[in-house]
């Protein structure tokens, strides 16, 4: 299990049925702030583009 993990699922199943948008990745071997205390690991390496790419997403659509 790993930390969070279970509140942000429970937290985004209650986003969803009420309209909201919420997108959650749930990646093996990632925890919160995993990109602070292991930059080098693959799945920090990883993080950055896919918040990028959920910014340049949501931002373009809401002009």
């Amino acid at each position: 299990m790993g930390t969070f993990r279970d509140e942000v699922v429970e937290h985004a199943g209650r986003i969803w049925p009420e309209g909201g948008d919420a997108e959650l990745h749930v990646r093996p071997g990632g925890y919160h702030c995993v990109e602070i205390v292991a930059p080098e690991a693959e799945v920090s390496r990883r993080a950055p583009a896919a918040r990028a790419e959920w910014m340049a997403r949501n931002f373009a659509r809401s002009r």
